[in-house]
């Protein structure tokens, strides 16, 4: 089984490096037969609904669906500035939307896949955040919102957003281990990004944390994971 994990891409109109980087991968996938393709959340910079057909789009969603055309499983999660993706929009590809968390097992060993925000306990500004901004309740009345309205949102977001990073201590907006080492459980490894920190952690009770990296369009590069047969590593890809 070949498997490919990639996270925090934050596609947008306004990078189209990033977007012109995720299509190769997509095709290099195809090439080379990966069974399954993660997209391990902050897939977008933002997604303010499944009802936003901007053209851009169809540039992103076209080889996913030669991919899946091809044989190839598609597991798209929710990040923290995409979770509103819906089914509606994976449906065009094929993909699946999962849960929160995914234990996978492979030749490599259990794995538990996730974004990573949930482990991130010792920013609670953001952890209440998250939890009200998942409920169902919350989410309807978001969409119920005309879309350009809700794309004003998002933009007044995504600045409380930096300036918020720009004032926190960088510890904080780390995962917590304890927090990782109660999460991974059974599991012999854990994979997630939304820390921008690309790195493999050996924990206290000998098992991993692997943390994929984030798509920079400067240098146009980004750490994704591989699994094929019972290897799995990082590596970068470029574009």
């Amino acid at each position: 089984m070949h498997r490919v994990f990639i996270s925090d891409l934050h596609l947008s109109p306004d990078h189209p490096r990033l977007v012109r980087g995720f299509v190769d991968l997509v095709q290099e996938c195809i090439r080379r037969q990966v069974n399954e393709l993660y997209i391990m959340g902050d897939w977008f910079e933002a997604w303010v609904g499944d009802d936003d057909d901007a053209l851009w789009l169809c540039e992103v969603i076209e080889p996913l669906q030669h991919f899946q055309q091809a044989g190839g499983r598609i597991l798209v999660f929710h990040g923290n500035r995409d979770f509103l993706i819906g089914n509606a929009f994976v449906r065009q590809f094929g993909a699946e939307l999962v849960p929160d968390t995914l234990i996978i097992s492979t030749e490599a060993g259990t794995l538990r896949l996730e974004h990573g925000d949930a482990l991130c306990t010792d920013d609670t500004t953001y952890q209440a955040f998250r939890s009200l901004s998942r409920q169902p309740e919350w989410q309807q009345g978001m969409l119920s919102q005309p879309l350009e309205q809700r794309k004003q949102i998002a933009q007044m977001m995504r600045l409380q957003s930096q300036m918020k990073q720009a004032n926190t201590a960088a510890n904080i907006m780390d995962v917590n281990t304890e927090a990782v080492e109660q999460a991974i459980g059974e599991a012999d490894m854990v994979l997630h990004g939304h820390t921008h920190r690309p790195d493999t952690h050996v924990l206290a009770n000998h098992k991993k944390r692997m943390v994929l990296g984030d798509w920079r369009e400067e240098s146009g590069e980004a750490v994704i994971i591989r699994q094929q047969g019972n290897q799995i590593q990082p590596e970068v890809w470029r574009f």
